[in-house]
């Protein structure tokens, strides 16, 4: 994995928020992303699960899948997962609450 810094030029707006964090719309390198920042306390359990999602996001390539931008992993408190940005609102929202 690398380890070069990624700058997050804004953060726009709150798009969802869910148990384990919130994702926010910003702008990294001049490109529309989301940005999954996991909640200020992190149970040892939400640690190893949000480790294992970015395991699994740097190794998906994939047209049908977000693409995977970078990750801050070094202090539980600050985690963050950059993406590419999706309008549409939520998988979960899309899966479960949505009559489509």
């Amino acid at each position: 994995m690398l380890h070069t810094p990624i700058i997050v030029l804004s953060i726009e707006s709150v798009s969802h928020s869910g148990s384990f964090g919130r994702v926010y719309k910003g702008k990294c390198r001049n490109k529309v992303v989301a940005i999954k920042r996991a909640n200020t306390y992190c149970s040892k359990s939400d640690v190893d699960m949000f480790c294992r999602e970015v395991s699994i996001l740097c190794r998906l390539n994939h047209p049908c899948i977000i693409q995977f931008m970078g990750a801050c992993l070094d202090d539980p408190s600050q985690f963050a997962i950059v993406t590419q940005y999706v309008s549409g609102g939520s998988l979960f929202s899309l899966l479960h609450e949505q009559k489509r």
